[in-house]
């Protein structure tokens, strides 16, 4: 972006998301994107555009509005909107930046337009019943692991993928999630910790002290100032809570900002109201002595395959935000899947499929459905780069995990359910000799020929060693094109027309 101001997408798929009827007092925006997440799992929306309508969507004010298309990324999609109607007019008018004079009002009237045709088609169509939406918690490590405040957590029937999660949290299957302890608070986000987040949380904490140790950390600088100015930030400090600087903090463990280790966190990250369960010290190793550095490109690759039989793995879980400070020059491949693999001293788990003797060295990756999911850390793809991964092969990827492992040179490699079953079971034994064949999409794994999906500018991005920059450059002439053309259809869209 910084080099082009361009950014390359693939068009991705329409859904829609309908809240009908009237939230129930106590209700947020957040929980209803976690609602629908928990519903349709962490890849519902999975290669979608997701618009979001419907009367409680409306009533939304525009930071209730943001919110819930932030969280469109953590069930998969590639953006989330609504429709600008008077509230987004209001709330732009004045604004920094903002057009102003005639520009305003053909910058409004262009937006106008911007509404879905009532006879518009989308490939998905959703509907929820914001009456029966309650304020939601994520107990697990993924947020489709999610649940009502008033509900019980999973019982033991409820699969391997759930029963990993809560032995990970150090909760109880079955039990009720309200009075679950915690030992500190985080109040903060780009989903919580907007001025009206902080008001609400302010007026529950007036006149009270808090009995855990506990962080806020505004959204933004303006809305930290603007937090002091109505007094939040003081009824935050009298009740015994930190107020610090606005930024990512303990979501992803800026400066310092993490859980200790074996303790628990209620935190309004923007995975969901969740609870965070660290297992693990922060402490880690050297970089990775085998980094692999990508060649630009290439057409076949063959190595060994090691099969990671897990639903989910998001990128927090291909590497924990708390490794982010290091350089990337020290490598990163040290802490690829870290949690997963060691345990709380730092000693390698022996069952973990990467820790077998017989795994070293392998650089193909066979797992399960929505791997990648979850925030768009790039890191996540350094981690199995610096590893030595070169393929990953599932049944289905977080988008921008995979269009960020194109980008390094690893290839993506979509398969059906069915294949994907396959390939687990026949690498059920241990690691075999597996090959990914570019040009004709085709995966050889002993016998089988499974054929792969790709998209046809990756493949070609992954074939000529292209990064989005190299993309971009191909297309230069056009691009100016559309500058120009777009420069006298929308002036209020220019730099310096809010003037």
């Amino acid at each position: 972006v910084l080099a082009t101001q361009t950014l390359w997408q693939v068009r991705p798929g329409r859904m829609r998301i309908r809240f009908e009827g009237r939230l129930a007092p106590g209700v947020t925006a957040k929980d209803m994107g976690l609602h629908w997440i928990a519903t349709l799992g962490a890849d519902g929306a999975r290669g979608h555009a997701v618009e979001y309508s419907g009367a409680a969507v409306r009533a939304l004010s525009m930071e209730g509005r943001m919110t819930l298309c932030n969280l469109s990324i953590e069930g998969g999609a590639r953006l989330g909107m609504v429709a600008p109607d008077e509230t987004t007019f209001a709330w732009v008018k004045g604004r920094p930046l903002a057009p102003g004079g005639p520009l305003l009002e053909a910058a409004l009237a262009d937006w106008a337009q911007l509404a879905s045709d009532p006879d518009a088609a989308f490939e998905r169509d959703e509907s929820f019943d914001a009456a029966a939406i309650a304020p939601m918690v994520s107990w697990g490590t993924s947020p489709e692991q999610t649940t009502p405040v008033t509900a019980r957590l999973p019982g033991p029937e409820a699969g391997e993928a759930a029963r990993a999660a809560l032995d990970y949290m150090g909760l109880q299957p079955g039990a009720p999630i309200a009075g679950t302890p915690v030992d500190q608070v985080f109040i903060g986000s780009c989903t919580n910790a907007r001025i009206e987040d902080l008001r609400a949380a302010a007026a529950v904490l007036a006149g009270r002290r808090a009995r855990v140790p506990g962080m806020v950390a505004p959204g933004s600088m303006t809305v930290k100032r603007q937090a002091e100015a109505e007094g939040l930030a003081a009824v935050f400090t009298q009740a015994g809570l930190d107020w610090v600087d606005a930024g990512c903090s303990m979501c992803v463990g800026m400066n310092g900002d993490i859980v200790a280790p074996g303790a628990r966190c209620a935190s309004t990250t923007s995975g969901g109201g969740r609870l965070h369960h660290r297992r693990a010290p922060a402490a880690g190793g050297p970089g990775c002595a085998r980094q692999c550095r990508m060649s630009r490109g290439w057409t076949r690759h063959e190595g060994l395959a090691v099969a990671l039989p897990i639903d989910g793995i998001d990128t927090d879980q291909l590497i924990p935000a708390r490794f982010l400070s290091r350089s990337r020059s020290e490598g990163y491949g040290d802490f690829l899947l870290h949690d997963l693999r060691f345990d709380t001293q730092r000693n390698e788990k022996a069952c973990f499929p990467l820790n077998d003797p017989a795994a070293s060295g392998a650089s193909l990756l066979v797992a399960g459905r929505n791997f990648g999911g979850g925030s768009s850390r790039e890191a996540a793809v350094y981690a199995l780069v610096d590893f030595g991964i070169r393929v990953v092969v599932a049944p289905s990827f977080g988008d921008i995990f995979a269009a960020n492992a194109v980008n390094n040179g690893l290839l993506p490699a979509l398969v059906s359910p069915k294949d994907a079953e396959a390939l687990l079971e026949a690498l059920a034994g241990g690691p075999a000799r597996m090959s990914a064949d570019l040009e004709s999409g085709t995966l050889h794994l002993g016998q089988r020929t499974i054929p792969f999906t790709l998209d046809p500018v990756w493949r070609e991005k992954l074939l000529r060693g292209w990064d989005d920059i190299d993309l971009t450059a191909s297309h230069a002439e056009a691009i100016a094109a559309f500058r120009a053309h777009d420069a006298e259809a929308r002036p209020w869209a220019r730099p310096g027309a809010e003037t």
